[in-house]
């Protein structure tokens, strides 16, 4: 069955789920900042990893019993998950340097990764159309950088764009095995590898605690918060199409620019709405000819056959 002809059970709560996801995403960035002053970044990805586990651990054993932690192929998801660990750590590194909204947008710049990286890692033929919308939005991503400026932090988006580049990576790596993995499945993996390394290098490296008691409900807070928003975004695909819900995601960086200059006193310049808006419509253009692409290729076979 081609995705076009899927039936979407309910288009509304998959959107609904979607938003709710990007909010999420947003809480967690602003939890994650909230707390940079006094907690180190190893400290955050434990408190992320560990307290993200255990609703997932409880869906998971509810939707597949005693198969919740049983894996079709250990490999990919493996690469999975190390791309996804190296990703979070460099985007919550890179809250440490620079502003929210800049780590929001530079992060929605995985999709133009995805398309730059998809002929070598997925054999996909890229047309010249998203060719032209990749170098766009690579011009849009050096437009809302802003190098040069006195906001100028290279080391900041140095981190931020490799979160991006892992993101993308990740991205691929789904494709791959959502094919034959339970997402939940992969989740319970992924979060229980996390939990596991960061927790060593806690111990490792001995550092230290938060002592307010404000810090800790926070570290908590994110990682409930993080189990709430992975269910949101593989939930959210079972009522609505991927095409609908990609393009949903680009909502973060209007309200990442909001939550930045309301709770973090971030000051959002011309240039930086400017290049946001390059790469969000070279983004979304991308996504709209993949599905028009998916589209003939699906449709091609039909017309062999002579139907």
């Amino acid at each position: 069955m081609r995705p076009q002809d899927v039936k979407y059970s309910n288009l509304p709560l998959g959107v609904s789920l979607a938003m709710a996801e990007v909010v999420l995403l947003l809480v967690i960035a602003g939890l994650v900042k909230l707390t940079a002053a006094d907690v180190s970044v190893i400290t955050a990805l434990v408190a992320r990893y560990l307290f993200c586990l255990p609703i997932l651990l409880i869906v998971g054993i509810r939707v597949h019993g005693a198969n919740a932690i049983t894996v079709a192929r250990p490999r990919p998801l493996a690469i999975r998950i190390l791309v996804g660990l190296l990703g979070l750590g460099f985007y919550f590194a890179a809250l440490d340097h620079i502003a929210l909204a800049k780590v929001t947008a530079i992060g929605q710049t995985a999709t133009l990764f995805v398309t730059l990286l998809a002929p070598f890692l997925l054999a996909e033929q890229i047309g010249w159309r998203r060719w032209s919308a990749c170098i766009l939005g690579f011009a849009g991503t050096v437009i809302l950088i802003e190098p040069g400026t006195s906001g100028w932090n290279p080391l900041g988006t140095v981190l931020a764009l490799a979160a991006a580049v892992f993101g993308s990576l990740v991205l691929i790596m789904l494709r791959r095995i959502g094919q034959y993995e339970s997402p939940v499945t992969s989740a319970i993996w992924y979060n229980g590898t996390g939990a596991v390394l960061f927790i060593s290098l806690q111990l490792a490296l001995d550092l230290p605690l938060p002592d307010a008691g404000r810090d800790t409900l926070i570290l908590v807070a994110l990682g409930v918060i993080a189990s709430m928003q992975q269910i949101a975004l593989s939930t959210s695909h079972r009522f609505a199409p991927a095409s609908t819900l990609a393009t949903l995601r680009y909502l973060s960086i209007p309200l990442g620019m909001i939550a930045g200059m309301v709770f973090f006193d971030e000051v959002v310049t011309g240039q930086f709405i400017l290049g946001s808006c390059i790469v969000i419509a070279a983004s979304i253009f991308i996504i709209y000819r993949e599905r028009v692409t998916s589209g003939a290729q699906a449709h091609a076979p039909e017309k062999m056959s002579g139907k």
